[in-house]
Order: structure tokens, then C-alpha cells, then sequence
């Protein structure tokens, strides 16, 4: 039952979906789930800094897609981030495909920091 409960909660609040997850075994444990403070600079911090090293297409489609939905960037920019991360643009071989996909895709984001 735990395992069901802790894969419901990574699945539906995720950390590019502006949340933050604290949790805690045992007796007396509990469960925080927090929504961050949505301003364009702390959600994009945010984003950076739990990218990780790599990135896949579909994980930059899914942040783009949320950057949309949350009215952070306009669909000019989004097109501009998906292109500059797609497969077509990066033609190298796995993981360096993927690693290099994180790093453009985080330089990006910076730079739309207020």
C-alpha cells in the first residue's frame, strides 16, 4: 500500500509541475506536498535545478508544454525551445544527445530570467 501511495504522489506532483515533495517513514511520519511560489524566476530556478545532467526530447516537450500552460513563456518562445532541443537539431549519438539537450535547454532558461 505504501508503494502505491508514494507512486501516486510522484506521479501528480512532480517537480516540473511546480512541486515540492517532502516525506517521512515511519511512526509519526507524514507526507508535504508543496506548491512553489510561481513567480517566472523562482519557477524556472526551480526547473533548472532538478533537470539533473540529462534531458530527453519528450521531457523537454512535457516542460515546454507546462511553461505554456502556466503562461511563462508565449508560443514563440516555446517554439524556439523546442527547436533548439529537438532530435533533429541534435544529431549525436545516446546519452550525449540527451546531455547536451539538458545543458542548452537550462542555458535557455536562464537567459528568460527576469
Amino acid at each position: 500500500m505504501p508503494s502505491q501511495i508514494n507512486y501516486v504522489i510522484s506521479t501528480r506532483f512532480k517537480p516540473s509541475q511546480g512541486y515540492y515533495v517532502e516525506s517521512k517513514r515511519g511512526g509519526g511520519g507524514h507526507i508535504k506536498i508543496k506548491k512553489i511560489n510561481i513567480t517566472k524566476s523562482n519557477y524556472f530556478m526551480h526547473i533548472i535545478n532538478n533537470i539533473g545532467e540529462t534531458l530527453t526530447a519528450q521531457e523537454a516537450d512535457i516542460f515546454i508544454s507546462n511553461f505554456l500552460s502556466y503562461n511563462m513563456i508565449d508560443e514563440t518562445g516555446a517554439k524556439l525551445l523546442k527547436v533548439a532541443t529537438s532530435d533533429n537539431v541534435l544529431t549525436l549519438n545516446q546519452p550525449i544527445k540527451d546531455i547536451i539537450r539538458a545543458k542548452i535547454f537550462k542555458n535557455m532558461l536562464l537567459n528568460l530570467i527576469d
